[in-house]
């Protein structure tokens, strides 16, 4: 994974106040390509994959999310968070998920976006029951399966 960088500086090397700042100033300036400002949730899961890119890839042992030295950071996107979601008419879940029909399902399946035709096929179907089935729909639990976690069985 590829460090990220502030200038010719790497935000791993920063002091922690220093990084706070930097974060702060992000949080807030921080646009899509279009100018439009995010929705709330995705500038907190920006704040957690800048996270877990820390966790990743230093020995470091910071945590912007809790530690006491990004307090300023974390009050500078919860408010802006909450201009979002006062002013700006931004939902916490704007695009909500919903179950899919069972002729949704099924259209997958004609369709051969899930089954048995490719190596890619079969994971992205192995991955569509894991979620179904055992609620595993985080990253995390997802890069913790393993094969040997799972028996193949043939029914007649």
């Amino acid at each position: 994974m590829e460090s990220i960088k502030c200038g010719n500086e790497r935000i791993e090397s920063l002091p922690a106040a220093e990084l706070d700042h930097l974060l702060c100033k992000f949080f807030i300036e921080v646009r899509k390509v279009n100018g439009e400002e995010y929705e709330p949730d995705t500038l907190s899961g920006i704040q957690r994959s800048i996270q877990r890119h820390l966790t990743e890839t230093t020995a470091l042992n910071i945590n912007i999310l809790k530690d006491k030295e990004f307090e300023k950071s974390r009050k500078v996107l919860a408010a802006k968070r909450k201009n979002h979601v006062n002013e700006a008419g931004k939902r916490n879940k704007p695009y909500a998920t919903r179950a899919l029909t069972y002729e949704e399902e099924e259209k997958l399946f004609e369709t051969g976006e899930y089954g048995a035709s490719s190596p890619e096929v079969v994971e992205r179907t192995v991955w569509w029951f894991s979620a179904l089935h055992f609620g595993s729909r985080a990253r995390d639990e997802s890069g913790k399966l393993r094969w040997r976690m799972s028996s193949l069985n043939k029914t007649e």
